[in-house]
């Protein structure tokens, strides 16, 4: 030992081997000395004289502060700590180094500071022990407040405090001096908080930015925390040999704590304001000058923290831990210097975070009181919140238990909330729960829809958005009486009036859609070719085919043409169609729509059915749509010629998928055909002419176009296995699929609109929003839904900017991909997030437990065993899914090598059958059945 100390030529690592072989920690730990790599282990915390020799130099240049020289007992904790990976929070200043920035947790909040002093405390005063140097100092601050007239002057007097080390958040490593533009003052300090204030309320970061940075700060600390860190065991191993006790205590505190603040560890736990600032400042927020641009973007990022503990449950505030001071109490009381651990803000556990954000989702909603109910409207939700609120909507409109009805089943961030509301585990306390936070609002019975007065108590929007509803159904109707005098000739039918549209009103058009449709807004069309001015090719037609999409580009356009009396602001539903994203339809209770029922009704096409007319309608029957018009040649399908229109047409004659296959295979007789079927007659069979012809070409010429085919062809083989045709729904929901020829006829318009407005797109060289799943390669549509899908209705407002020259410029490509991005987002929260903890699909339990009991029921007359059988299966082609044949029921199959073929028949073995446990295991016997 005494060789090996003679050799080493770092006093400090003398000294700390020196101290480590003088505690008596040694006598009862094992020591294993490598002559090869110099490493003393003790209980698995190592030291080589490299690594320390290096971590001491590091703390020295750490430490900017010079003249300091600590005891020797000081030395040995910093020593202690280093190994124990805290060295990167140790931060030693004293009186000579002051003021210092700092973050302090006084009066209840985050507020910033200037460290003016340090105090000595009457316990020290009074004993002067040997051991004071354990005895923490106060420190007085002078807190930065926002009291400043309009001159930048202060108002009142210097707020000092004096408060704990505890309280001190985080201390800044740059001394207020380094600052350039401002000299020691509190003003100084003052202006920069208002201007990081300022910068934050202005809003003048990109939508979401700063939600998304906080959480990827919060990600980076929480992946992969598979870190080393000291046990508890090896604490009071380290710690119970150390004399005299006071230091032993005192070390196991600080180890304690620092370990529950996430030091101690090869991962970052622990931030501060200037993690949180870096991200945030990525490079695209240069809004201040350079001088001062540290300080702000620092202040910014400790203000966000702060609020993100307050509200987002992500971090959680871990104050300095006080190490060690040095007194001079010989003359008048001094502090010659301090060493703390550096404070920050400490990642929740994953674990535990879901249960925090519940609860404080319950606590804003309850402190807020009426202040937040429905009458507000504009609460702030955190991305937490937002994702409590989706799960809240799920429950609330039905979502079942996989089990029974334990309560345990759902997620425990909604038990968290709706416990600490006081308000039960059921839907309806999912409702209230809604209605406390101002997302719902509780229904009127004589002004609610026929939809809400029939199955649920509450509208699923808040008042704002109802009461913006209720304005635009105002609006629109006016609009469409305006626009239907001049159509019937009471006015001119030229100019603004008609809003610059082709008038199409006296063409008769057709709108498909299933019995159940609430909402329509597409119908076909046609007219003749010669009556457009356009070139006319007798040998190929005579015939335009069009295809009316409902227009919704007021609500999407940053620059319509209006009245100047119309002074309606689409503001508040067009966040709300970016919130929701896109119309849901498999929840229990009903639909919740894009925008709420009244506005769609008001936007929607206004129809007909078959013994109606014009007259009879209650509304106007004028609508505004975006039209595709294509000239299609008949005798090989080719497309000549195409375009966008912005159109007036009459309501259309409405007519289920079953009418229009009656129609079209004239099951009716012609006698009794009415004049209004004889119409939809006469228009679906050209259109289908037309676009069968098209369909069959661009199957021949299209790989995605060709691929889709076979996808509709699987889907529809796999329906007809799982529900039985007199079950079978027009509407594809609950498993249903149908591709009858009104089926087919609709579908193919909606290819026609969404290939040929992509292909004119592309040629205007404009990006295209689409959804993830909808690309070009998978033959996904565009603009064809607007009153369902958020993003087709921007792609409609990007068609008619780019290719007619309204509504404003065309979006750019990073406005495109913000709409991707919100589409995406809504798709994955109606995929991912549910109330319930349950995998899989949302299926009623008691569906698959019948068909289990049906498919033994029938084993069991012809076969003595329930397992080991061979039966006929179709595959759905969805991660080796198969649909056994004859009873509808779906199952994953074992034995495959590589993915199942959708579509494909195969041979299955029967594993395992046990109705009670709902279990069905199977094996695969035959890729082949045809074999």
């Amino acid at each position: 030992l005494a060789i090996f100390l003679l050799l080493s030529k770092e006093r400090t690592w003398s000294k700390c081997v020196a101290f480590s072989f003088h505690s008596s920690l040694f006598k009862h730990r094992s020591i294993i000395h490598s002559e090869s790599s110099n490493i003393i282990n003790i209980n698995k915390v190592s030291l080589t004289s490299t690594t320390l020799m290096e971590a001491r130099k590091r703390e020295k240049s750490r430490r900017n502060f010079e003249g300091t020289k600590q005891n020797q007992m000081d030395n040995d904790l910093v020593g202690v700590l280093e190994t124990c990976n805290f060295g990167n929070r140790i931060f030693t200043f004293n009186e000579d180094n002051l003021p210092l920035v700092a973050e302090v947790h006084a009066d209840g909040k985050w507020q910033l500071c200037v460290i003016a002093g340090l105090k000595v405390t009457s316990a020290v005063l009074s004993s002067k022990q040997e051991h004071d140097d354990l005895s923490p100092p106060l420190v007085e601050v002078l807190l930065i407040d926002d009291k400043l007239d309009d001159n930048n002057q202060e108002i009142g007097q210097n707020n000092f405090k004096v408060v704990d080390v505890g309280q001190i958040t985080t201390i800044w490593n740059t001394s207020i001096k380094s600052l350039s533009k401002y000299k020691l003052s509190d003003v100084a300090m003052k202006l920069l908080k208002n201007k990081s204030q300022v910068e934050l309320s202005t809003q003048k970061f990109p939508v979401n930015h700063i939600e998304k940075s906080m959480q990827l700060l919060y990600e980076d600390c929480v992946k992969d925390r598979k870190g080393t860190s000291l046990t508890k065991k090896q604490i009071k191993s380290i710690t119970s040999t150390m004399k005299p006790d006071s230091y032993a205590e005192h070390l196991d505190q600080i180890l304690r704590r620092g370990l529950k603040a996430g030091l101690g560890t090869n991962k970052r736990r622990l931030v501060d304001s200037r993690d949180a600032a870096t991200l945030i400042y990525n490079g695209e927020n240069k809004i201040h000058s350079q001088d001062d641009k540290q300080s702000v973007d620092r202040i910014v990022g400790a203000i966000l923290l702060a609020r993100d503990a307050e509200l987002g449950g992500r971090f959680k505030r871990s104050g300095c831990i006080f190490v060690s001071a040095k007194y001079d109490l010989d003359n008048s009381p001094t502090i010659r210097e301090v060493t703390i651990l550096n404070g920050g803000w400490s990642a929740v556990d994953e674990s535990v975070r879901a249960g925090i954000e519940g609860r404080k989702f319950a606590e804003r909603r309850i402190d807020k009181g009426e202040q937040n109910t429905a009458s507000s409207g504009k609460a702030l939700f955190t991305t937490a919140d937002e994702r409590i609120l989706h799960r809240l909507e799920c429950l609330a409109m039905g979502e079942k238990f996989q089990k029974g009805d334990d309560a345990r089943q759902l997620e425990l961030d909604v038990r968290e909330s709706l416990s600490a509301m006081n308000l039960p585990l059921t839907s309806n306390g999912a409702q209230l729960a809604l209605i406390r936070a101002g997302r719902w609002t509780e229904s009127d019975r004589n002004n609610a829809s026929s939809r809400s007065k029939s199955i649920i108590k509450f509208e699923p929007w808040s008042q704002e958005i109802l009461e913006s509803a209720k304005l635009l159904v105002e609006r629109e109707e006016k609009r469409r009486r305006t626009m239907l005098n001049k159509c019937l000739g009471k006015g001119s039918t030229t100019g603004r009036v008609l809003e610059g549209r082709v008038n199409l009103f006296a063409l008769p058009c057709v709108c498909v859609d299933a019995k159940r449709a609430t909402f329509r807004d597409d119908a076909i069309g046609v007219r003749l070719r010669s009556s457009t001015g356009r070139k006319v090719d007798k040998a190929a037609s005579k015939w335009e085919v069009m295809i009316h999409i409902a227009d919704m580009s007021d609500l999407y356009s940053p620059d319509i043409l209006r009245p100047a009396k119309d002074t309606f602001d689409f503001e508040t539903l067009r966040k709300a169609s970016e919130s929701r994203g896109s119309s849901r339809y498999d929840l229990p209770f009903g639909p919740l729509h894009l925008l709420p029922p009244v506005a769609l009704e008001a936007l929607a096409l206004v129809t007909k059915g078959m013994e109606e007319t014009d007259k009879s309608i209650k509304r106007s029957p004028v609508n505004r749509c975006v039209t595709l018009w294509a000239y299609i040649d008949e005798r090989n399908g080719r497309l000549l010629d195409a375009g966008l229109e912005r159109t007036i047409i009459s309501a259309p004659i409405a007519l289920s998928f079953e009418n229009a296959s009656e129609v079209l295979e004239e099951t009716i007789g012609v006698n009794s055909m009415s004049s209004s079927f004889k119409q939809a007659k006469a228009v679906l069979t050209i259109a289908e002419n037309n676009l069968s012809l098209w369909k069959e070409d661009r199957l021949k010429t299209e790989k995605a176009a060709s691929q889709r085919e076979k996808r509709l062809q699987i889907r529809e083989m796999v329906a007809k296995e799982i529900i039985s045709t007199k079950h079978m729904r027009d509407d594809g929901s609950k498993g249903s699929f149908q591709r009858t020829r009104g089926h087919r006829l609709v579908d193919t318009s909606l290819d026609m609109y969404g290939s040929t407005l992509s292909k004119l797109l592309y040629k205007a060289n404009v990006p295209i929003p689409r959804a993830s799943g909808s690309s070009a390669d998978r033959d996904g549509r565009v603009a064809t839904a607007p009153l369902r899908r958020y993003i087709d209705g921007v792609a409609q407002r990007q068609a008619l900017s780019a290719l007619l020259n309204y509504g404003g410029p065309s979006m750019t490509p990073k406005e495109c991909t913000t709409a991707n991005r919100i589409t995406n987002n809504a798709i994955n929260r109606n995929n991912m997030l549910r109330s319930t903890k349950m995998k899989g699909p949302n299926k009623a339990e008691g569906s698959r437990t019948n068909k289990l009991q049906i498919l033994e029921n029938h084993l069991s007359t012809r076969h003595n065993s329930k397992s080991n059988l061979i039966v006929p299966a179709l595959s759905t082609g969805r991660e080796n899914e198969v649909v056994i044949s004859g009873s509808g029921i779906v199952a994953k199959c074992s034995g495959v090598k590589g993915l199942l073929k959708g579509g494909e028949r195969v041979l299955v073995e029967i594993i395992q059958l046990d109705v009670k446990k709902g279990i069905l295991q199977l094996r695969l016997v035959n890729n082949s059945l045809e074999k």
